[in-house]
């Protein structure tokens, strides 16, 4: 019993490392994989011109000095400063606030 509630606990560890590794990845329009992180840092407007076709829509949680914005042909949610225009946080799926 021992034995295979251990090997249980092993491969329960590599699903989760497998879903968080790949939940931090996207595929953009032309085809290539790309970090969620690659994203941070970068002008928002820079990101909707290289990555979206359709523009970005404005979610709930949007204030005076966060963008909440969704791309949903690449299927992510941004955070970005109004002051900077820099997003400050990116992730997978439509998030809003």
């Amino acid at each position: 019993m021992k034995k295979s509630l251990a090997q249980l606990s092993t491969l329960l560890f590599f699903a989760l490392s497998i879903v968080s590794c790949s939940s931090s990845t996207i595929i953009t329009l032309n085809g290539e994989q790309m970090e969620l992180t690659n994203f941070i840092g970068k002008s928002i407007f820079s990101v909707q011109n290289e990555f979206t076709t359709k523009g970005l829509e404005t979610l709930e949680g949007t204030s005076n000095e966060i963008w909440v914005s969704y791309s949903e042909e690449i299927d992510v949610t941004f955070h970005s400063s109004k002051s900077t225009n820099l997003i400050t946080h990116a992730s997978i799926g439509k998030n809003p606030l």
